[in-house]
This record gives structure tokens, sequence and C-alpha cells, in this order.
């Protein structure tokens, strides 16, 4: 996508690094105003759509799959001012400590296993479609053979 912008590889790396620390500046001047727990949802749901659009039309005019991009990597990191702020202010003082470390220990968790099981996931989902979607491969078959 970035190359059917003209854009080099630095290009694309310093451009959304820079949509990014945009984003992370937004967040830290807002995070005050508007509240953690509506910034934490308004970043989480922006990004949900801006993905399923991505998945779901990836046909999509260039500006429209640039557009999404830019939103998840905006909103990424309005969400990612809130990963050393929050935690620490939802537990009571004196399990401050522990329900901070606990929290990070679940994310790697989760990012641990995120990354072991996405894999596994897209080859079951791969051999899913295979499996449901056989007319294709039934009648070139019936086609070849009936030649």
């Amino acid at each position: 996508m970035f190359s059917s912008l003209g854009l080099s590889d630095k290009g694309a790396i310093i451009s959304a690094n820079s949509v990014a620390f945009v984003g992370a500046l937004v967040g830290l001047l807002i995070i005050e105003r508007s509240g953690r727990r509506r910034l934490l949802l308004t970043s989480f749901w922006v990004m949900a759509v801006t993905i399923a659009v991505i998945g779901g039309w990836g046909s999509a005019p260039t500006v429209i799959l640039l557009a999404c991009f830019v939103g998840v990597a905006f909103f990424n990191a309005i969400s990612g001012d809130l990963t050393g702020v929050y935690p620490a202010e939802i537990f009571p003082s004196d399990l401050r400590g522990s329900g901070v470390g606990f929290a990070a220990a679940m994310s790697r968790v989760g990012a641990a296993g995120g990354t072991f099981l996405l894999p596994i996931g897209i080859a079951d989902l791969a051999r899913r479609r295979n499996r449901h979607d056989p007319p294709l491969v039934r009648h070139s078959g019936s086609s070849v053979s009936g030649a």
C-alpha cells in the first residue's frame, strides 16, 4: 500500500511512526479532560471498526485503506498512553503494586499466546475454507476429466 503511494520502506516506517507519535501526544493532552475509561473505549472501538474495514474490504481504494491504517496507528498510540496510567489508578492503594504487576504479567501472557496461536488459527481457517468451499475444485476436476 505504501509503495502505491510512492513511499520507500523507510518512508513508510517514518510515516507510520509519525502518526503514532502524534497520537501519543494527543492522548497525553486529552487524557485528563476526557477521562481514562472513555478514552480507552473510544480508542478500542475506532481500532475495531478500522480493522474490520481493512479485513472485510481488502480491495478498497488505497485512500480508504490508508485512512484506516492511520486511524489504527493513531488510536493505538492513544490507548498505549493509558497502559501505564490506568492500571495504577483502578487498584486500591494496598493492592496497587500487585495489581499493576499482575496486569503487566497478563498482558505478556496474552501477547505470547496470541503470537503462538495466530499461525494455528490462520492454518485452521484456511483448512476450513478449503473444506467448505470445494465446488470450484470439484467442478474444475470434473471439467478436466470430462474433456
